[in-house]
């Protein structure tokens, strides 16, 4: 593949790209820089520059990749919809990407922990928290809380679906019947 000029921003997004496209192929478990750059047009050096190492990379790709299903779910149910309508637009986005990009969803979630020892941004964990505080008036205790019931729940939904096979149509019933509990009880 012939080498090209880009500007930082273009290549950064392209060895993203790259490294997204392996992720979902083959997983995790076998991205590498080197393919990352080899697929991505550039010397391994080059690929160096941008990211310091693979565990660098993996966490712009993780971060990416949460922007990217926040977005999703912002453009498919704008506000002033109900929590109600956005937690159902967030569980059919999920879904959705599990059924096309799962190991790169397993990635995000493998992620979470991680980035919650450090105490650095979730994006989709604010983004929830902050729906329920406005929606349904919680308290900030009860939206965290809460936010991460349903996060945990929409993980083992990813690991239902990636991991065991299960069909998308199983695993949607029961996360709308778990989000309409939990959510039925305001008291």
């Amino acid at each position: 593949m012939a080498r090209r000029r880009l500007t930082p921003e273009q290549r950064t997004e392209e060895l993203l790209a790259a490294a997204e496209e392996i992720v979902i192929e083959s997983g995790v478990e076998s991205l590498t820089l080197e393919q990352v750059a080899e697929k991505g047009g550039c010397s391994r050096n080059l690929a160096y520059t941008y990211f310091s190492n693979r565990e660098h990379l993996l966490s712009e790709l993780v971060d990416r990749e949460r922007e990217h299903l926040l977005h999703l779910v912002i453009e498919r149910v704008p506000r002033p919809s109900g929590i109600g309508e956005w937690l159902r637009a967030w569980v059919a986005v999920v879904l959705d990407e599990a059924a096309r990009r799962g190991n790169l969803l397993m990635l995000v979630d493998e992620h979470r922990d991680e980035m919650q020892r450090r105490h650095t941004r979730d994006l989709l964990s604010e983004a929830l928290t902050e729906r329920l505080r406005s929606d349904l008036g919680y308290d900030d205790a009860r939206a965290i809380t809460t936010a991460r019931i349903l996060i945990g729940a929409m993980k083992g939904a990813i690991l239902a679906l990636v991991v065991d096979g299960v069909p998308v149509e199983a695993v949607e019933a029961e996360l709308e019947a778990r989000f309409d509990s939990l959510l039925s009880i305001q008291g």
